[in-house]
């Protein structure tokens, strides 16, 4: 329950001690945070997201360290040019970003002004242009915010990805990650020779096509000419310049 939850919630967020803060899907900002973290020595900004959610964004910073000069809200219902695939009506989901300029004092142990910018991205799964779209225009947004002041900014918020997507990418860089071409197909077909009764040497060369590196080659051996899965054993032969490999263990007699 809220009661006991809220004062939980307090206790963690203080003991970082942390001279800004910053939290999504905050609700009762009015009735509880905005009070008890001023108590604490906070002073802060929240905006509610759009719709009927009471939920929102806020940031919080020490008030004998900033001072606030600039505020910002992000409307992700204009996502507009931004959607370059999807459903443009299912765009609207209310997602928001606050972007705050601080100000140290003069006995202030910061030296130089700051950009925070906070974020919500929408988390729904089937909705990943659009989460895509909402990451491409908070980082455009971000850029405008500190085209003036080229302060340094801290980028917070509930990205709901994962560390290898393309919206990670983004937000960890602000350009758009291109993948590398994978490797194509060899040219010909691999070598073998030198057979004995239990060993064969394969060689091969590398694949002409792609421009991501090679970690390795993988011989599958199978057995008779069987293409059930228990019949086949793939050989990992780890190593970029790799050509040749001898493959051992094979049964005299039997066809590979």
């Amino acid at each position: 329950k809220w009661k006991y939850r809220r004062v939980q919630l307090m206790k963690e967020v203080l003991s970082y001690n942390a001279d800004i803060l910053c939290l999504q899907e905050c609700d009762n900002y009015r009735e509880w945070w905005q009070g008890k973290m001023g108590l604490a020595g906070y002073d802060g900004v929240f905006m509610k997201r759009d719709g009927a959610a009471k939920d929102g964004l806020a940031i919080f910073y020490k008030r004998d360290l900033f001072q606030l000069f600039k505020t910002q809200e992000i409307h992700f219902n204009n996502i507009g040019e931004w959607l370059t695939s999807g459903n443009p009506a299912r765009a609207k989901t209310d997602d928001i970003g606050l972007i705050v300029g601080l100000q140290p004092w003069e006995d202030s142990p910061h030296p130089t002004a700051i950009g925070i910018a906070n974020v919500q991205l929408q988390s729904d799964a089937t909705l990943k242009a659009v989460q895509y779209a909402q990451a491409r225009m908070f980082i455009n947004e971000c850029e405008k915010f500190n085209a003036v002041f080229q302060a340094p900014m801290v980028i917070c918020g509930s990205f709901n990805v994962e560390p290898d997507s393309i919206i990670y990418g983004i937000m960890n860089t602000g350009k758009i990650p291109v993948k590398p071409k994978p490797p194509g197909k060899m040219k010909y077909n691999p070598i073998v020779s030198d057979p004995s009764r239990s060993t064969i040497k394969v060689q091969w060369e590398a694949p002409s096509e792609g421009d991501a590196p090679i970690q390795g080659y993988k011989i599958k051996r199978r057995a008779g000419g069987n293409t059930a899965v228990g019949f086949t054993k793939e050989i990992d032969v780890p190593g970029e310049h790799k050509r040749e490999f001898i493959v051992c263990l094979l049964s005299s007699g039997t066809v590979y």
